[in-house]
């Protein structure tokens, strides 16, 4: 879970160096609000991170983890989406997939 971490891209850097040539970093990170969701649920999900840190243990939901972890390193193959099932006005969006070194 990236949301909670300190310096996530430095954590995500790191992590890349550890993984294998070949090797594969399987996702499921929640981010922020994607810009075809509108202005009103990216304002919406960064009033709610106001307060939500405080009581999920530092959890932002409002850090862009997809964009950080593509540029983690120089990946092979990068497949990341959101869930089909996921609603468009979902205030706390996903991401999915698979990255391979």
């Amino acid at each position: 879970c990236l949301c909670s971490v300190p310096e996530p891209k430095r954590m995500m850097g790191e992590l890349y160096e550890y993984l294998n040539e070949g090797g594969s970093w399987i996702v499921y990170e929640h981010v922020v609000v994607f810009p075809w969701q509108g202005w009103f649920l990216k304002w919406w999900q960064a009033t709610i991170d106001i307060i939500w840190p405080h009581f999920l243990g530092g959890c932002s939901i409002t850090r862009d983890s997809g964009k950080w972890l593509k540029e983690a390193g120089s990946w092979q193959k990068v497949d990341l989406k959101q869930p089909a099932d996921e609603p468009f006005c979902h205030v706390i969006p996903h991401i999915m997939g698979v990255l391979t070194k």
